[in-house]
């Protein structure tokens, strides 16, 4: 993996973009760079943790977008929150007041088309800032060409990807070569499918890859997309070693979260003699010394008896800390606690939600 990243990191030294946003660089052969959304990013809580925790997991730019709730004050105070960030920072509105609110600081502006490129393109153009374009009604050439005469030079075609059953296979016909570097739009249709969000971020990147895009689009708005940031990374990063290969495989780095690219082989159990197990008993039999709420927060594993919480990372050391305090008297309770200790763990690592003696 070590090697894959380095490998990965070199290419992108000795590629030169077609422009760059606060040192990111776009097109010209570079990799593709992720575009992180926030969707109204006025109203979420934790923002600036928020944006900075997208860099950390892999975004290249993150995606500030305002809903039609949004004023121009709104902007400043969503920039104001967010000084002393150094990565690029994109605008997500239509509207040209809320564009030219952002533009002292936004590097990258979406999606401008030609009912608003007359009324804010040359603003955009005097700020430096890049422009995704979008077909409108007049079409994706007309509007681009319409930004260029605006005076914007960092200009990005957005053919508009459809979500999958809603033309997402004729909409890939759009993804035809401008002359400009290409935006892909994969969040729509990671949201608007129910499907684990990891092996859709490989294929839609691999998609991506094919069509020449330079810049591929996913948020995290609804629960099931949590972590979509960073798998979307890494599928990005795989589709950029794949220079003289033909499938994306060993590559160094890969998706697998759940499945095995090979089975290990482990020798064969011997014994003598088998005992069919016992159904466990429905009655249960409380422990003297307690129960314990077993519960998830901010990435640690909590046990709570009476007041007092047991903290950790791994349910191994949760449970050899209770056994440790004389918490535990009765064997069938050591073992409900191991279960349901290593369950809220799995929770973790999967970014899934955990309720003590529910499903998984």
């Amino acid at each position: 993996r070590k090697e894959a990243l380095a490998r990965i990191s070199r290419k992108e030294a000795e590629r030169a973009p077609t422009f760059a946003l606060r040192g990111v660089k776009i097109g010209g052969g570079t990799r593709i760079k992720v575009l992180a959304e926030i969707m109204d990013a006025h109203r979420t809580p934790d923002l600036r943790t928020k944006v900075l925790k997208f860099f950390e997991e892999g975004a290249d730019i993150v995606d500030l977008g305002f809903g039609f709730d949004a004023t121009p004050d709104d902007v400043r105070a969503v920039f104001r929150l967010l000084e002393g960030i150094e990565g690029p920072l994109a605008v997500d509105t239509q509207d040209p007041a809320l564009i030219e609110a952002s533009l002292n600081r936004a590097d990258l502006i979406l999606s401008l088309q030609e009912e608003n490129i007359p009324r804010i393109g040359e603003k955009v153009a005097e700020a430096g800032c890049g422009a995704v374009i979008v077909p409108g009604e007049a079409g994706l050439l007309s509007n681009i060409r319409l930004a260029e005469a605006s005076g914007i030079t960092r200009v990005i075609a957005d053919p508009v990807l459809q979500p999958c059953g809603s033309g997402l296979v004729q909409s890939l016909a759009g993804f035809t070569k401008p002359g400009c570097p290409l935006f892909f739009g994969a969040g729509n249709v990671i949201e608007l499918c129910d499907a684990d969000s990891v092996g859709m971020c490989a294929l839609l990147a691999g998609m991506a890859y094919e069509t020449g895009a330079s810049l591929i689009f996913c948020s995290e708005h609804s629960d099931k997309t949590t972590g979509c940031i960073a798998e979307m990374r890494i599928a990005t990063d795989m589709m950029a070693l794949m220079d003289g290969r033909p499938y994306p495989k060993d590559l160094g780095i890969d998706l697998f979260r759940i499945k095995e690219k090979r089975r290990r082989r482990e020798p064969p159990l011997e014994y003598t003699e088998m005992i069919q197990a016992s159904p466990m008993p429905r009655e249960i039999t409380y422990d003297p010394r307690g129960n314990y709420r077993i519960g998830i927060e901010d990435g640690y594993i909590v046990a709570v008896r009476n007041g007092k919480a047991i903290k950790g990372t791994k349910w191994q050391d949760v449970l050899f800390t209770i056994l440790q305090t004389d918490g535990v008297s009765l064997f069938d309770h050591a073992g409900y606690l191991g279960a349901e200790l290593f369950k809220a763990e799995l929770a973790i690592r999967f970014q899934r939600s955990f309720e003590q003696d529910g499903p998984f």
